[in-house]
């Protein structure tokens, strides 16, 4: 799925704990559904990544790069 695709998918959801999508999300949920559109490794468990909070800041530092963002418009109805 696109950039724009996730943000339109999630747009719209609301919070719910536990909530893992697509129409309702927690936060760790939400992250799980972008990470995972966008084809980058994630622990299904906040828990496990907490326990290995290094190797979870590899993963998001590699990924992550300001300059690589880009505005994606969306029309809510």
């Amino acid at each position: 799925m696109n950039e724009a695709g996730l943000v339109a998918a999630v747009a719209t959801a609301r919070y719910q704990p536990l909530g893992r999508g697509p129409e309702v999300f927690d936060c760790w949920g939400l992250v799980l559904h972008i990470l995972e559109g966008l084809g980058l490794p994630v622990p299904l468990d906040p828990r496990e990544a907490a326990s290995n909070a290094r190797e979870m800041l590899a993963i998001f530092g590699k990924h992550y790069r300001e300059a690589d963002w880009r505005r994606v418009e969306l029309a809510l109805r």
